[in-house]
Parts: structure tokens; C-alpha cells; sequence
């Protein structure tokens, strides 16, 4: 966890230049997925609709 979180803290500016983000915690598998895949819709809507 350490180095998890000297990387995060290091890339934190760059993570956040991204279009898509998904914030997890303590979370199962399923439920992280879950929000990927909704947030992918979401991006991909307002692409759409610009």
C-alpha cells in the first residue's frame, strides 16, 4: 500500500488529466466494474451529444 500510494501521489496530476475517472475503495470486483462500464457509457453519451 505504501508504494500504491507514493505512485498515486506522484501521478495524481496526470491521473486527473484523464476523461474518464472512477474513484474505489474498499469495494468488491463487481461493484468497481459496475462503475467502469457506467462511466464509459456516460463518456461515451456526451461524446455523443456533444
Amino acid at each position: 500500500r505504501k508504494i500504491l500510494a507514493q505512485l498515486i501521489k506522484e501521478r495524481y496530476d496526470i491521473y486527473a488529466m484523464a476523461d474518464i475517472t472512477v474513484e474505489t475503495k474498499d469495494e468488491s470486483l463487481k461493484k468497481t466494474l459496475d462503475k467502469v462500464v457506467n462511466a464509459i457509457k456516460e463518456y461515451q453519451k456526451r461524446q455523443k451529444n456533444g
